[in-house]
Formats: structure tokens, C-alpha cells, sequence
């Protein structure tokens, strides 16, 4: 079986820098983009290894995710401190989210294939430059 890691959330075309944002230097809504991850199994994964391509580049380093938590790997950890409050996991290594959709996979350590799609602003209008990202319903296996 697949592992119990989803991507939960992608934020490819965040909304414009707010004043606030640009008086900390952030003038590009690049510098927002984010994917999360969620372990939707009942045991901790560590996700070292890990990684993510096409969209982006990004391997975990160590990194236990408990069940039911969460992981952002965002374009600028500054900019997603400065939005969100929060701290994440890493920053793409290269690659940014094209604002008009493509591909992303995800791999395990053992390089096995976890997710493999396209996503697309047409999924949801308010996803596409309007402060919205997408989200998954189900985050069940």
C-alpha cells in the first residue's frame, strides 16, 4: 500500500502583496505560493527523502509527520511567516506554481510514485489570484 501522505493543499496564485507585506520587502505574490501535506494514517511517517517534482523541486529533509498533522513547503519562508504565522517545513529547492496549472508528483523515499496530477485554476475560480487555495474534501486514503 501507498503511504498515508496526501497533498492536502496547493496555493499556486496567492493574492497580491498586502502594504504590510511590501514594507517587509515582499513584492512578488510568488513569494506566497505554498503545498501542504497531511499524514491521513494512523502511525507517524518520516518523510526524509521524500520528494516532490515537475511543478516544483523539493526533497524532505528529516521530518516525522504524527498522524493527522500537517507540512507546508512554501516558495519563501519569510514571505509564508509573514502571511501565515507559521513555520514550514522547507522551500522549493527550484520551480514555482504556474498560476495556469500543471503537473505534480509526489515520491516516497523508496522513489515510489504517491501522487501523481495536474491541478488547474478552473477547479476552483477563487483559487486563481483571489487569496483562496485549493483544498482537498477528503483527506481519507
Amino acid at each position: 500500500p501507498l503511504p498515508p501522505i496526501r497533498i492536502s493543499e496547493i496555493h499556486f496564485n496567492p493574492s497580491e502583496p498586502t502594504e504590510n507585506e511590501r514594507l517587509e520587502g515582499l513584492n512578488n505574490n510568488d513569494a506566497f505560493e505554498f503545498i501542504e501535506f497531511q499524514n491521513v494514517g494512523q502511525s507517524p511517517i518520516q518523510l526524509e527523502g521524500y520528494r516532490v517534482s515537475d511543478a516544483i523541486d523539493f526533497r524532505f529533509d528529516k521530518h516525522l509527520l504524527g498522524p493527522g498533522e500537517y507540512v507546508v513547503v512554501a516558495a519563501d519562508a519569510k514571505a509564508f511567516a509573514v502571511r501565515y504565522g507559521k513555520d514550514i517545513g522547507g522551500v522549493f529547492e527550484s520551480g514555482k506554481l504556474d498560476d495556469s496549472g500543471e503537473r505534480i508528483r509526489l515520491y516516497s523515499s523508496e522513489e515510489e510514485l504517491i501522487h501523481d496530477f495536474r491541478y488547474s485554476p478552473d477547479w476552483f475560480s477563487e483559487s486563481d489570484g483571489k487569496g483562496s487555495s485549493i483544498e482537498t474534501i477528503n483527506h481519507q486514503k
